[in-house]
């Protein structure tokens, strides 16, 4: 049930390097709040309390699912910001 694991840890290095990726881009760490990162953490948060009634290749697959969809988001986001303030 879930993703086999080859598939979990290739998704979970696809999200790794989709954040490195946005650090070289952008020369600095990157890490915006957006409604996508927030639900990921919220997300994150709640895990603990599904191990007894989720499978956990399953909450591990949606928790997956939605930190590469942040990821992206925030690639996207570097890659085509203009107005970037730079601290």
């Amino acid at each position: 049930m879930g993703l086999p694991v080859g598939v979990r840890q290739v998704s979970v290095g696809v999200v790794a390097l989709i954040k490195l990726s946005t650090v070289i881009r952008a020369g600095r760490m990157v890490s915006f709040h957006s409604v996508l990162n927030k639900l990921t953490g919220f997300v994150l948060f709640l895990f603990p309390l599904t191990v007894g009634r989720v499978d956990i290749s399953i909450s591990a697959a949606v928790i997956t699912v939605i930190a590469l969809a942040a990821a992206l988001h925030e690639a996207y986001s570097v890659v085509h910001a203009e107005n970037v303030v730079k601290i």
